[in-house]
């Protein structure tokens, strides 16, 4: 089924309300189908054609929701681009995707370099007076297999991979997530502040709109805005990585309050530590809390941990069983399933699984094999089937809920002139899960500090993706081939991660 029809048969009714966008007024679904209707017209009447891309370089928005909706109509694909990401980033991603609309808020087109030309205003967004009297057309009905959304991913090789996700795809994720987590319902007032450029933050939406529930969503993650939404909006519903749950918690413990109206809080990237559990519970004494595991290859999660687990204190580590609609396995290097408890790569096969990466048929065909999701990481599967993830294979960091490549990183420091050798690895830190930290080796006679390192990379790489940590050593370990161990420089640094 076409998204946008799972979306106009929810069972909420035309006005019940879809999205609050901050301090704005409710806007109804009925309201939020006429402007993706609008925008359909608008693009069509802009020439873009069946199959196309529609980037969109822009913060959380109404915008968002418009223009996947109308690209379920016409039967185009939605780029979201991360706004964190520097000039030449963004532009690589353009110059990869070739869209035919580029769609920015003010903040995006402050990051699209100018040889891209004139920016559509996300803001105003088929609402421009020569959109307004766009030839209406029959709606595009695309084939189950057609790509809707087109999300970018780094992984180890640091060139971002254009992740194809069809219309199968994300009908497959909103159904299963919206009846997995807490049964979603018109009742429901979901919290969408992770960013909906990453598929996390997009999953959450999709739960809330097949089941008409009320959306409020922000334009960024700020803890004091999300407390303050819980406290006045009575919030049910919502979807958060561990480092912002716990600026949250520690937001609401300065504060002295508590939401006993939280039903669900479902989370994600990584486990989190029993301390920061406990502090969760007391902020939301009412909560059920899901950890959930996924990439945006098998559009975001396809397992989770039943609450009663974490309520019970047993498994607190698991990140639970697989969906009914899909399964996983953890296999050897020759693709054999190990036995219970024992460490392998974990797989996934489902309908979740991507189509593949844009225009990168060889590094699809090394990810998807025989059906079966290689996800490049490393876990367990104990006696009963509950999953554990234990490592990452391609070393990607996870920090504050983005996903840092250390091969991009390491290609920009080494350019430093103080630079003999760089390797950059993640290592454990309390609010951001893993700290990126680059491991030096210095040319003789140079000197460099952390803040100098930062100040020469800002304009290549995004803030995220910036050293957080500066080590230095007189060589780097390699094996006999050149390759940098990174599971040594990990136990020399005492990061416990391997």
């Amino acid at each position: 089924m076409n998204f946008l029809d799972m979306v106009k048969q929810h069972p909420g009714g035309v006005d019940a309300p879809a999205i609050t966008f901050g301090d704005g007024p409710a806007i109804s679904y009925g309201e939020l189908l006429q402007r993706a209707d609008d925008v359909a017209q608008w693009l069509r009447a802009a020439g873009v054609q069946p199959g196309d891309r529609i980037a969109l370089v822009a913060k959380n928005g109404p915008w968002f929701f418009e223009l996947l909706l109308a690209c379920c109509a016409i039967g185009a694909a939605l780029v979201p681009i991360n706004t964190r990401l520097s000039p030449s980033e963004i532009g690589g991603i353009l110059d990869d995707c070739a869209p035919s609309r580029i769609v920015a808020d003010s903040a995006g087109m402050a990051g699209v370099p100018g040889r891209f030309g004139s920016l559509d205003a996300a803001e105003s967004l088929g609402r421009a007076p020569e959109a307004q009297g766009a030839a209406a057309a029959s709606p595009q009905r695309a084939e189950a297999t057609a790509v809707l959304l087109q999300m970018y991913t780094s992984g180890t090789t640091g060139k971002p991979k254009g992740v194809m996700l069809t219309h199968a795809n994300i009908a497959s994720i909103a159904q299963t997530g919206a009846r997995a987590l807490g049964a979603f319902n018109p009742e429901d007032r979901a919290l969408v502040c992770l960013p909906l450029f990453h598929i996390a933050g997009v999953d959450w939406a999709l739960f809330s709109l097949i089941s008409g529930a009320h959306i409020f969503l922000h334009g960024e993650v700020q803890a004091a805005a999300i407390v303050d939404a819980m406290v006045q909006h009575r919030i049910t519903k919502t979807l958060l990585v561990p480092a912002v749950i716990r600026m949250v918690t520690e937001e609401m413990e300065r504060r002295c309050v508590h939401v006993e109206s939280l039903g669900a809080l479902c989370f994600g990237a990584s486990a989190m530590p029993e301390e920061l559990i406990a502090r969760a519970r007391a902020a939301f004494p009412r909560a059920r809390m899901y950890h959930v595991y996924g990439m945006t290859e098998s559009t975001g999660m396809f397992t989770a941990l039943d609450p009663a687990e974490i309520e019970a204190g047993r498994r607190l580590l698991s990140c639970g069983k697989a969906f009914d609609t899909g399964e996983i396995r953890v296999v050897d290097e020759r693709g054999k399933a190990v036995a219970a408890g024992a460490v392998g790569h974990i797989v996934y096969r489902g309908p979740q699984c991507m189509l593949g990466y844009w225009g990168n048929t060889q590094a699809t065909a090394s990810t998807v094999l025989d059906g079966w999701l290689q996800t490049g990481d490393l876990g367990s599967l104990d006696e009963e089937g509950f999953l554990y993830v234990r490592d990452r294979i391609k070393d990607v960091i996870d920090t504050g809920g983005e996903k840092v490549s250390p091969a991009e990183v390491e290609n920009v420091l080494a350019a430093h002139p103080a630079i003999a050798d760089v390797a950059v690895i993640g290592c454990p830190d309390p609010r951001w899960g893993e700290a990126v930290t680059a491991v030096v080796v210095r040319r003789q006679g140079e000197h460099l500090l952390l803040e100098q390192l930062r100040a020469f990379a800002r304009d290549r790489l995004a803030g995220f993706k910036l050293p957080q940590r500066l080590v230095f050593m007189a060589q780097l370990p390699r094996n006999a081939s050149g390759k940098v161990l990174k599971h040594v420089l990990r136990d020399q640094l005492g990061s416990g991660l391997e």
